[in-house]
């Protein structure tokens, strides 16, 4: 998915929402455990997902003196470095400090195929990373607690460059790129937090209120060498910055017979991208690069090139908004002493507003909008319009969750569960050809799934048992679809962008043993089981096919 876009799996960290993919793994060090549910999410929590959601949390500050420092070195000059002080400041206050450190060099071989091009060691990609998290937990009583929580972390390493298929005397790990599109990475991602929680007896009120943001700048080679598709390459670069502010609150109550949560979410983001094609050489003030990149006439289209230029550089604009509102609630009734009945809902709404334009740098330093033509039913070549302009959507969706827990005994726990979700749509935000980009060409749509598990659960002693089968029904799945451009030369190249299928469905069976046998020493078992089939009809190419990622 792309970084404007959210995953199908939500991830949490520390209990904020991380709006995007890029997010996440800058800051998992000094970790107390990883929370992971399955399925269609929403009515727990947060935001709302189709696959699933992972909650990363913390080790939050304690009452002894206590830390560590630990070292893990390895070849290709990997070093990661962990570390943690824990101190209390007096008998309500406690701080933690934590910090990770890692560095590695190329994994990858960038190897010479044009003895008149070199190619440097570090396209392969490098690793140097470094973030730290400052916890203070604050708890007045036995019922009352706040946290709070600041971070930031870096990633300066160098992005590796993709392995080009048509050079097929490379072998196995290997890449060959010239030096002009090894670009330095300079990503940061900084956040804070603030969660209060007050247990009043017979309810838990939990509220937080979170701020995250990064800003990323980096880019890769990505068609390999001057020779290939007849001198033409293609570098891209990235400039991306995101800001989102969310509050949280839930209410769970206990009863009688009935276990019980509702919850409110609010959440608002800003995003905006700068993408960058060009070839060779890139000239920072006129963004003129040293020669054309691959497509780049077909880009421009019908949009008017000055006398004796040509189009050099591809420049895509854009900034989206999205406001996000949700009232949730999880509810566990006791039907009888063994079985229980669990529901849950959701009622979700959301804006998106996107906005940009698509432009070509052209040699003599013109700056033009793209006007790319498009095929109409007859085949024949239409002018659409320059690329720019904007659009907004807003839906309103209703999911939720209904099922049976059944205990025929306190070691087996048989389940039955019925549960729907959705993910929104939105804009491409990579190449914008024409004016249809958020109309028609960049837009896609929300997915929605429908979901049936069933299982059981066995514990007894030191053994434990676990066996699911499900079934997902998708609605418009979104996935990533290449489009074929045919150049000037006849030469055709692959452009992808996210949009969506007609249908799709998976199921499968989950099934895991554990059993500790002595203290200390656990044996574990785990088999997945699962088959998946894209149906779209209208694309018979893809009709039939597993769904992207999945296992054959």
């Amino acid at each position: 998915h792309q970084a404007l876009t959210p995953t199908a799996a939500a991830v949490y960290v520390d209990g904020t929402f991380m709006a995007t993919n890029v997010q996440t793994s800058p800051l998992l060090f000094d970790i107390e455990r990883a929370e992971v549910l399955k399925g269609p999410q929403g009515s727990l929590y947060g935001r709302n997902a189709t696959a699933g959601a992972i909650n990363f949390i913390s080790i939050e500050p304690g009452r002894q003196t206590e830390g560590y420092l630990a070292g893990e070195f390895g070849n290709f000059g990997r070093v990661n470095v962990n570390a943690a002080y824990n101190t209390p400041v007096s008998d309500t206050l406690a701080v933690r400090l934590s910090g990770r450190y890692l560095s590695q060099s190329p994994l990858i071989d960038n190897v010479v195929t044009d003895n008149t091009v070199s190619a440097p060691n570090d396209a392969g990609g490098k690793r140097n990373e470094f973030g730290l998290r400052l916890l203070a937990k604050f708890t007045p009583t036995d019922q009352t607690s706040a946290l709070f929580n600041v971070h930031y972390a870096e990633d300066n390493g160098i992005n590796a460059s993709p392995r080009n298929e048509s050079l097929t005397q490379l072998g196995n790990h290997e890449i060959s790129v010239g030096p002009d599109g090894v670009q330095d990475t300079d990503n940061e991602f900084y956040g804070a937090s603030l969660r209060g929680e007050h247990d009043f007896g017979t309810a838990q009120l939990t509220s937080q209120l979170s701020f995250e943001g990064f800003n990323q700048q980096y880019g890769f080679d990505f068609a390999a060498l001057p020779g290939f598709f007849g001198g033409q390459t293609a570098n891209l670069s990235y400039d991306r910055n995101l800001s989102q502010i969310a509050s949280e609150s839930r209410l769970a109550f206990q009863r009688d017979r009935l276990n019980g949560m509702v919850g409110i979410y609010l959440e608002a983001e800003e995003f905006d991208q700068d993408y960058r094609v060009w070839c060779g050489k890139l000239n920072l003030s006129t963004l003129v690069g040293s020669c054309n990149y691959i497509a780049a006439g077909r880009r421009v289209g019908a949009a008017p090139s000055p006398a004796g230029a040509s189009a050099s550089t591809l420049q895509s604009i854009i900034a989206q908004t999205r406001k996000t509102a949700a009232l949730f609630t999880y509810n566990q009734y006791a039907l009888t002493p063994q079985l229980d009945l669990v529901f849950g809902g959701r009622l979700t709404a959301e804006n998106i507003k996107g906005n940009g334009e698509g432009r070509h740098i052209f040699d003599d330093g013109t700056v033009g909008l793209n006007n790319q033509f498009a095929t109409d039913a007859n085949g024949n070549q239409v002018t659409i319009g320059p690329a720019i302009g904007g659009n907004e959507i807003s839906e309103t969706r209703l999911s939720g969750n209904v099922g049976l827990n059944y205990k025929p005994s306190d070691a087996v726990l048989l389940y039955l569960s019925y549960a729907n979700g959705f993910k929104s749509g939105g804009f491409n935000g990579e190449v914008i050809n024409n004016a249809s980009h958020f109309n028609d060409a960049g837009l896609f749509g929300p997915e929605s799934v429908d979901s049936i598990e069933a299982g059981i659960k066995w514990a007894a002693g030191t053994a434990r048992l676990e066996l699911a089968g499900y079934y997902n029904f998708y609605s418009d799945p979104q996935a990533r679809f290449f489009e074929n451009v045919t150049l000037d030369d006849g030469t055709v190249i692959g452009l992808n962008s996210l949009s969506n299928f007609d249908k799709a469905r998976s199921f499968g069976i989950d099934a895991s043993a554990a059993i500790t046998p002595f203290e200390g020493f656990d044996l574990t078992a785990a088999i997945s089981v699962i088959d998946t089939e894209i149906e779209d009809a209208a694309q018979p190419s893809l009709d039939g096919n597993n769904l992207p990622f999945a296992p054959g």
